[in-house]
């Protein structure tokens, strides 16, 4: 092993798989792979051993919902990546990064839950010296870079809005029934507030965004998501008068048929009984979604560049939204390794990274890149 080693909980996860090979092939530190399967953690190293030196590679069994597990765990590793499904053990989680005063990268959706949680620890981060990131990958965790990285475009910056297509190979047969539950959480989470009119509010069907996702996809109506990232923009640029996060639907079954009833099913039933509903759910994917497979995350903004009008437009694509996710974690990684980044305290991926750098990383990992002044 090298003299640097990232544990990364869910190892063999569909997010994991590829973010295990990016850190290999673009640094020199070491990986542990570990989660609740040590078969499968094994099966993953000998499969990254025919691309990699496998002396770069170990294995641990942990279990997330045991402290001790996660303690021993943690111990052995130099920085910590979370792309497991585990936010329902994040007070283990937070209590295990407590005790042995490590770094912490998360891959987790942006849950009010966890942090809270998180943001409940911060003083202690702080006087521990940790650097804490959440809700990082994509969606959290570009958006809010897209905008201040745009933002050099611009003298003044009025508005700054991200829309995004989100057309996946959901890959659901890989996935654990914990994913499930954490992607209906994230739905029964759902807040469909933006800033709009120099505040924040919370929007009406009435208020989404059209974005041309151009060919094949064209002009996709767009809903409100409250992304916690995106809460430092008007902080950042004060001209603000609108920014927000906007989503695309799925397909038409979905949006119109399953939907509607899994949100009644989330509002009136425990998670233990919306099985039907989410296999459902899965099924109008499988079945509705067509290829192209890609993701999209589109900034248009306007504002004033040397006394006159400006409209710029940004976007980043992906074909496959778990590479997407590593990709951005990588470029993350890039940062901290080099120590341009690790400040203690909790923070927001997308608002700790340099974005010039971050855009242009993203870009040399894979991702398309399209700027357009219009």
């Amino acid at each position: 092993m090298s003299a640097f080693s990232i544990l990364i909980l869910g190892g063999y996860g569909n997010v994991s798989r590829y973010l295990c090979d990016f850190i290999l092939q673009h640094t020199d530190v070491s990986i542990i792979i570990s989660g609740r399967n040590p078969c499968k953690a094994e099966a993953f190293k000998k499969e990254l051993s025919n691309k990699h030196s496998a002396s770069r590679i170990d294995t641990r069994e942990v279990d997330a919902s045991q402290t001790n597990s996660l303690v021993e765990a943690f111990k052995g590793a130099d920085f910590i990546i979370n792309s497991a499904s585990t936010l329902e053990h994040t007070s283990n989680i937070i209590e295990a990064l407590l005790i042995t005063k490590k770094n912490y990268y998360d891959l987790l959706t942006s849950s009010p839950q966890k942090l809270k949680q998180l943001k409940d620890a911060e003083k202690t981060f702080i006087k521990n010296d940790q650097c804490i990131i959440t809700d990082g990958g994509f969606h959290p965790g570009i958006p809010l870079a897209m905008v201040k990285y745009a933002s050099k475009e611009f003298d003044v910056l009025h508005q700054a809005n991200v829309g995004s297509l989100l057309n996946i190979d959901w890959k659901f047969e890989k996935s654990s029934q914990d994913t499930i539950d954490e992607f209906i959480r994230e739905m029964k989470d759902y807040d469909p507030t933006a800033y709009a009119d120099g505040r924040w509010q919370k929007l009406g069907y009435r208020s989404a965004k059209h974005f041309d996702f151009g060919e094949p996809f064209g002009r996709k109506t767009c809903v409100p998501m409250k992304l916690e990232e995106m809460t430092y923009a008007p902080f950042l640029y004060p001209s603000l008068q609108e920014t927000g996060f906007y989503i695309a639907g799925f397909n038409w079954f979905t949006d119109f048929v399953v939907m509607p009833l899994l949100f009644l099913g989330i509002n009136m039933f425990p998670q233990k009984r919306l099985n039907r509903l989410t296999s459902l759910f899965r099924w109008s994917l499988k079945k509705f979604n067509r290829q192209p497979y890609k993701i999209i995350l589109q900034l248009e903004a306007k504002g004033v560049k040397e006394s006159h009008p400006k409209n710029y437009r940004l976007m980043i694509s992906h074909n496959d939204g778990y590479a997407l996710t590593a990709i951005s974690a990588t470029a993350y990684l890039f940062q901290y390794l080099d120590g341009t980044i690790g400040e203690a305290g909790l923070h927001f991926q997308a608002n700790m990274v340099n974005p010039d750098r971050f855009i242009e990383d993203l870009n040399s990992l894979g991702c398309t890149i399209d700027e357009k002044q219009l």
